[in-house]
């Protein structure tokens, strides 16, 4: 998760776009049984997404909106979701994705996608882990059966690819002690298949 933007046009833009898919797929604000805290929001880089918890026709579930300009609404960081959900392997466990809604706005594009509410606590607060995390030998395993099963799907995508490599590792000679190969013995999941 990210900061809210410092842009309060961006804050509005996006707040305004989650009220309004929240109304066409029928949820309002919720938050899970228990819980004393209101519906908090998760935001994404620089505005992008916003994700709230909500309670509709499948139960407590997620919320989550997608803001791109219009000739830009396409590709992978649109389409991501919906790939993962068509390709991923059920064995894989994720909230899963139940509905999409796209609409424009002038030159604005938005996506709505309401997710399943997951309980629990993330590995991290943040985009980058700061420590260490505390995680037993059973959680390890099970994300390691997770990976097999993720590394079978055959896609396209690629979070990293071979030219950024090329570009990238030079900077770092310094800190590596040297030239290093930059082409990888082998591809496979990666941070961009967990993120």
């Amino acid at each position: 998760m990210f900061s809210e933007p410092d842009d309060p046009e961006v804050v509005a833009r996006m707040r305004t776009a989650h009220t309004v898919a929240s109304g066409a797929l029928g949820v309002v604000p919720g938050r899970p049984a228990g819980s004393d805290e209101g519906p908090r929001e998760a935001w994404g880089w620089r505005g992008r997404t916003l994700g709230k918890p909500v309670t509709g026709p499948y139960r407590l579930g997620w919320l989550r909106v997608v803001h791109s300009p219009v000739d830009r609404a396409s590709g992978k960081l649109w389409t991501g979701p919906e790939d993962a959900e068509r390709l991923v392997p059920r064995q894989v466990p994720r909230p899963r994705l139940h509905v999409v809604r796209q609409w424009t706005e002038g030159k604005d594009a938005y996506k709505a996608e309401l997710y399943d509410h997951i309980v629990g606590q993330a590995v991290s607060s943040a985009p980058v882990l700061a420590t260490g995390p505390r995680l037993t030998t059973a959680w390890w395993c099970d994300l390691r059966t997770a990976l097999g099963c993720l590394s079978a799907v055959r896609t396209e995508r690629a979070a990293v690819r071979q030219a950024y490599l090329d570009r990238a590792m030079p900077k770092y000679l310094a800190f590596l002690g040297g030239p290093v190969p930059t082409v990888p013995p082998a591809w496979s999941t990666a941070h961009g298949d967990l993120h």
